[in-house]
């Protein structure tokens, strides 16, 4: 199908050089269809539990301790990084009240957010990781949608916003954990000037401090952290 021109970089040559523009794609499949090309272990079973156009771009998700899925979504991904305030991007809160095991209540738990790479639950709220900035949101009366805000600390690059920081997971030792790809970090946290590239970090949920962890030697799509609390990542 015809689609706006797609980026084309031309191998062996110097990074950034592209080629014709791409000009033609796949449509994508329904996700009725889709579910048919999944693989999976024979002991686990398929069902769709949300799509498009209840959701949109989803490119984080985490479930919370009443069984609801959370999911970021991002239009602004991964070239229109937004000014403050004026994101596309948002939090969403999914669940299933009926118990037939498809969503069918869809919460927008907080918006006006851009390029949110990952979040963890903690603290009674979640922490997000978007536009640079590491920045907590919670629900005050139950309402599920966000009145209370604040920044942690900030210093996250987005100069290539598919390598700065996200899988955030809560460690055994109440740190939160992350990976961070080749934009690094560049700022103050609590009373501590920090700088570093691509790695494993962890941070305080206040966010009064941040360490850096490990460097690796590419950037890094997964992290997880075994019942014996081995770190492991993916990349």
């Amino acid at each position: 199908m015809e689609s706006p021109p797609l980026p084309n970089y031309t191998p062996s040559e110097q990074w950034g050089t592209q080629g014709e523009p791409i000009r033609t794609m796949q449509k994508p499949l329904d996700p009725a269809e889709s579910m048919k090309h999944l693989v999976a272990f024979p002991e686990f079973d398929i069902s769709l539990f949300a799509a498009e156009p209840d959701v949109i771009k989803p490119i984080w998700l985490a479930w919370d301790v009443r069984g609801r899925l959370w999911i970021a979504e991002t239009v602004d991904y991964p070239n229109e990084l937004q000014p403050e305030g004026q994101g596309r991007d948002r939090l969403k809160i999914c669940e299933d009240p009926n118990g037939d095991g498809q969503a069918d209540k869809f919460t927008v738990f907080v918006d006006q957010l851009s390029i949110p790479t990952g979040f963890v639950f903690a603290n009674g709220g979640v922490i997000v990781i978007h536009s640079g900035k590491t920045e907590f949101f919670k629900d005050t009366n139950g309402d599920d949608k966000a009145d209370e805000r604040r920044v942690l600390f900030t210093g996250w690059s987005m100069r290539d916003t598919h390598a700065t920081a996200s899988n955030l997971r809560y460690g055994f030792d109440n740190w939160i954990w992350g990976v961070v790809g080749y934009s690094g970090f560049q700022g103050t946290v609590g009373d501590k000037q920090l700088r570093f590239g691509q790695g494993i970090f962890r941070f305080k949920p206040d966010g009064s401090a941040l360490e850096f962890i490990r460097s690796s030697n590419n950037n890094t799509w997964g992290l997880g952290i075994t019942e014996d609390n081995n770190t492991q990542w993916a990349r």
